[in-house]
């Protein structure tokens, strides 16, 4: 029999995803372990998001919360909605299972009772007991593609160079859980969560190369339909900066930047919440600016073969 504390305890968890997280799930932190998720303000607001508003889309920092988040509300889904299906796509096949990873270690953590234990669980596809599923995909062309799925997640979508046939694939999962009004709005049918998130740091776009960064063109792109609700399916967008976490600071700031090898780019993409775009002309100039900048030694050509002297510098 199940204890009457416990009958309340789930009904209160299943109103609120946040209290159910902070009692019952775990969290792999990099420098502390295992431990129980104490989720800070904008987290907290994000989870409110997700829960109020189907299509979301999220420029962040990097490495300040966002996917592990989004891992513990897909173990609230899960348990809380019989027959949920959840898909999962990130940057690479490997980064998709880590993800799937990290809601698997948070659904270890929860009694049993509540979902069952697993039906079936391998790196691409775990089932619960109550039928819910996690599906986890490669970043190919057709992801996904013929699945019924109630939510589906992409992170670091920038990273992803085939997203726009990715989240034309993955729309026509989820279209059966909305209808369409009259002001061309999709609303969900029925009172669970639906909809995509799109989850990405800011990018690079070279134009002299747009081909491999059609990741981040597409995701700026978006990101700025959504700023002027510009675009056919009205995603809404969140930005979450670093400053905006309690345990990150200056230091840690600095710690970044030094990752980063000081790469003015990759510090304002990953760190600062922007684009850069590189134009042909300002692709040029930086190639000439470091020709200028290289230091040739005061010797005579004809005293060293050229390949050699190309060698060794």
């Amino acid at each position: 029999m199940i204890d009457e504390t416990l009958i309340q305890d789930i009904i209160k968890s299943k109103q609120d995803p946040v209290y159910f997280i902070e009692k019952y799930c775990k969290i792999l932190h990099p420098r502390y372990g295992i431990i129980t998720p104490s989720l800070y303000d904008k987290q907290k607001e994000l989870v409110q998001e997700i829960l109020n508003y189907p299509f979301l889309i999220i420029l962040k920092s990097r490495q300040i919360g966002v996917s592990t988040l989004y891992a513990l509300v897909s173990v609230w889904m899960l348990i809380f909605f019989p027959k949920f299906r959840i898909g999962i796509i990130s940057r690479d096949k490997n980064e998709a299972i880590s993800f799937a990873e990290r809601i698997e270690r948070a659904l270890l953590s929860v009694p049993e009772i509540l979902y069952g234990g697993f039906l079936e669980n391998n790196k691409f596809n775990k089932k619960l007991g109550n039928e819910s599923e996690i599906i986890v995909s490669a970043p190919v062309k057709h992801a996904l593609r013929g699945e019924t799925l109630n939510y589906v997640i992409l992170d670091e979508v920038v990273a992803m160079n085939f997203i726009e046939h990715i989240y034309q694939s993955v729309f026509y999962t989820i279209q059966h859980n909305f209808v369409n009004l009259e002001n061309g709005e999709l609303k969900p049918i029925k009172n669970i969560p639906s909809g995509i998130s799109l989850i990405s740091t800011g990018g690079i776009i070279d134009w002299k190369h747009p081909a491999s960064c059609r990741g981040a063109i597409w995701f700026k792109q978006k990101w700025e339909e959504a700023l002027s609700q510009s675009g056919d399916i009205k995603f809404k967008p969140i930005r979450i900066h670093w400053s905006e976490t309690p345990f990150f600071n200056s230091e840690w700031y600095e710690k970044q930047k030094e990752i980063l090898n000081y790469n003015e780019d990759m510090i304002k993409t990953e760190l600062e919440c922007e684009f850069v775009e590189k134009s042909l002309d300002e692709v040029a100039y930086a190639e000439l600016h470091e020709v200028k900048q290289l230091k040739f030694p005061n010797v005579k050509f004809k005293e060293i073969p050229y390949d050699k002297f190309v060698q060794e510098k």
